[in-house]
């Protein structure tokens, strides 16, 4: 029995250690600033993230915030190449709490070329209220 307890306590800890969503959270202080997120590297999938605000409410009286993602991925070869994200989830902190506000299933990152300037528009919040944070999760990324 004891080593059967070991054993589901290993591979608890295993798929724990395993879990492969990831996350940031920007504020109102780095609005409008590019953050990388995962590590870039030969065959490591990379993009930077950012939250477009101007400060301003629109003529509708909402506030609105735009999610953009920029890629930074390479082949092993060193070639650069799209950025595929998978299982997106979007947050507000309202009301002293993370609120979902928005899943996507996926986004494809690509590279940015002679015509087209590489910026991925993903999404885009709004509030009758400023925002102060807003948290990006994902699942599994990959080279594409």
């Amino acid at each position: 029995m004891k080593y059967l307890f070991t054993i589901m306590l290993f591979l608890l800890s295993f798929f724990a250690v395993s879990q492969t969503t990831k996350s940031v959270v920007l504020q109102e202080s780095n609005y409008n600033n590019w953050y990388q997120c995962q590590e870039s590297g030969r065959g490591k999938p990379s993009f930077f993230v950012s939250i477009g605000f101007t400060g301003k409410k629109a003529n509708d009286g909402f506030y609105y915030y735009d999610v953009f993602f920029f890629n930074n991925s390479l082949y092993e070869n060193g070639k650069e190449c799209s950025t595929y994200i998978k299982n997106l989830k979007y947050y507000v902190w309202y009301n002293n709490k993370w609120v979902l506000v928005f899943t996507q299933d996926y986004a494809l990152v690509k590279p940015k070329t002679t015509s087209y300037d590489g910026i991925y528009h993903a999404v885009y919040v709004y509030n009758l209220e400023k925002i102060k944070k807003i948290k990006i999760t994902w699942g599994e990324t990959y080279t594409y």
